[in-house]
């Protein structure tokens, strides 16, 4: 498959995205900033290649398209992994005082 030149916006200079890139800290969010970076240096001599990107982070092309999109959309934010940010699904319980009650007695009935 041919790769594809997505343009990349501005949201950073390349020097920024290095320095986001060589200073974070979580692992995921690393090779995000990383993808960015090496895109934008190929961006800046002007031949912009996913594939040269995939191949040099281990990410599929797709993967490489959809964090370029991302960025391009959210800027520096689309990069952040969000899952350390999620605290979980709806906490309200499932079953309702009176269900849970019934539910303790039949775990305590053998």
């Amino acid at each position: 498959m041919p790769s594809k030149a997505i343009a990349l916006h501005a949201h950073l200079s390349l020097e920024e995205l290095e320095q986001r890139y060589r200073s974070c800290k979580d692992a995921k969010e690393k090779t995000r900033w990383q993808v960015i970076w090496l895109y934008a240096q190929q961006t800046r001599e002007n031949r912009p290649s996913t594939r040269a990107v995939s191949q040099a982070t281990g990410f599929s092309q797709n993967w490489v398209y959809k964090l370029i999109r991302r960025y391009n959309a959210e800027g520096p934010q689309g990069l952040i992994d969000k899952h350390r940010y999620n605290p979980g699904g709806d906490k309200r319980a499932l079953l309702n005082q009176e269900e849970q009650q019934a539910l303790r007695r039949a775990l305590q009935a053998r």
